[in-house]
């Protein structure tokens, strides 16, 4: 079950955001979904492993054309 969305626009990229209450794989969310392979998934954050087990609450974005403008080293 989601619990918020959030959509993102602008000229780089465009973003949706959601929590998700229940428990689900991210392999499964994408099938539900349809995501569209040109999105990039993060959960809080981060890529994770398709087969990822979503928690309560975890923030989930979808994101098309995501641009790097800025890498730092952190040693």
């Amino acid at each position: 079950m989601v619990i918020g969305v959030e959509i993102i626009s602008s000229k780089r990229y465009d973003c949706f955001n959601m929590i998700i209450k229940d428990y689900i794989s991210l392999l499964k969310l994408q099938e539900v979904l349809d995501v569209p392979s040109e999105y990039s998934i993060l959960v809080n954050g981060f890529y994770e492993v398709d087969d990822y087990q979503i928690k309560p609450y975890d923030q989930i974005a979808f994101i098309i054309n995501p641009v790097i403008t800025e890498v730092k080293k952190i040693n």
